[in-house]
């Protein structure tokens, strides 16, 4: 958070395969949270650099894509763009955030 408060253009977030396991969901609640899966620790690790979801969110689309220069066909659902998408049971922008965590069988579908 303190990189795009102090004018960073973009936050890339992605997983860091093979090292960690590929759960973008769990990814979404760790950077929201700043807990781990056990949720520990309770009050989050350096609380104050939580993003916000809508901030998880844009680093996980059109920050990444910005990360590889692929922010004209990629990282947004716009006519003419590249995309993976999925519909989850949830919406990740208003739900309580321990549904964030607790995600299996959270998508619907899957769509590239």
């Amino acid at each position: 958070r303190s990189l795009l408060e102090r004018g960073a253009r973009a936050l890339p977030l992605g997983s860091d395969f093979p090292i960690e396991k590929v759960r973008p969901v769990e990814a979404f609640f760790n950077a929201v949270s700043r807990r781990d899966r056990n949720g520990k620790p309770e009050d989050g690790w350096k609380k104050e650099e939580a993003l916000d979801r809508f901030q998880a969110l844009k680093g996980f689309s059109s920050d990444a894509a910005f990360s590889h220069f692929a922010e004209n066909t990629q990282g947004q659902l716009h006519p003419g763009f590249w995309a993976d998408w999925v519909v989850m049971d949830r919406d990740l922008l208003r739900c309580e955030e321990e549904r964030l965590l607790n995600s299996a069988g959270a998508v619907v579908g899957t769509f590239v």
